[in-house]
Parts: structure tokens; C-alpha cells; sequence
């Protein structure tokens, strides 16, 4: 069964937490399928994208749980694992191939992050956040 987690930063405001949260959504549903929005028609013809087919836990992290997760995420993982960053230096970066080139020239692991979203087994994605409180 497939899980799917989002970590935010709990220092965040509230509005920075969200878009923090919701580019990270859009990330996994870009690069994994199954999770994207399905169209959809409703009786009169209007037309829209369905909701994620999962339910998205928002966790709460802070530097030492980012710093945790990110050291674990180094190490080999499960085939159908997904895993989509928001780094701190993102912030600053409004294009996406400056994005690329910064992503490309960091070392994460040791990164400061304000996000990340795991989505894979259930006991991959448990193991990793199950401390994590939700997000309030």
C-alpha cells in the first residue's frame, strides 16, 4: 500500500507552510502518476481535476527531524519510493532551471530544508515520519 507524507517546517507562517506544502504536492503528483488529479465532469458538464486518490498526512518537522530524515533518505530505499525536497535556498530561486543548476551543484543531505514529501510503502514512509506530529 502506498503512503504519502508531507513534512513541513513548523516555523514557517502559515501562508509560507502552505506553498511550501502545496509545491511539494504538485512535485508528486508531477513524477508520480498514480497520484495526479483525474478529470473529471460533474452533471452539468462543468469540468475539473479530482483530488489526490490518497489521503497526505502534513507533518511538522524542525532543523533536527529535516536533518534525521535527510541523513536516512541518503541511504538506499525502496524501488517505489518518491522523494521531492524544498530547500531552504529555494525561496530565493524563481526559475526552474535555476532551480536545476542549484539542485544539481548542492549535497542535500546535509541541506537545510523547509519541505519534503515522500510518497511510497507504508512502511517505508511510517518509519521515517511516524514520530512527526501533524502540522496545527
Amino acid at each position: 500500500m502506498t503512503r504519502v507524507a508531507i513534512v513541513v517546517d513548523g516555523t514557517l507562517p502559515a501562508g509560507q507552510g502552505a506553498n511550501v506544502a502545496a509545491c511539494l504536492a504538485v512535485g508528486l503528483g508531477a513524477g508520480v502518476p498514480a497520484l495526479a488529479g483525474q478529470p473529471l465532469c460533474d452533471a452539468t458538464g462543468f469540468g475539473s481535476l479530482s483530488s489526490s486518490p490518497l489521503p497526505i498526512a502534513v507533518l511538522c518537522g524542525d532543523a533536527a527531524s529535516f536533518e534525521r530524515l535527510m541523513l536516512r533518505l541518503a541511504q538506499p530505499r525502496p524501488a517505489d519510493a518518491h522523494c521531492v525536497l524544498f530547500p531552504r535556498y529555494a525561496q530565493a530561486i524563481h526559475t526552474a532551471e535555476e532551480y536545476r543548476q542549484r539542485h544539481a551543484g548542492s549535497a542535500h543531505a546535509r541541506e537545510p530544508m523547509l519541505g519534503l514529501a515522500l510518497a511510497g510503502p507504508s512502511a517505508w514512509v511510517r518509519r521515517l515520519t511516524g514520530a512527526l506530529p501533524l502540522l496545527r
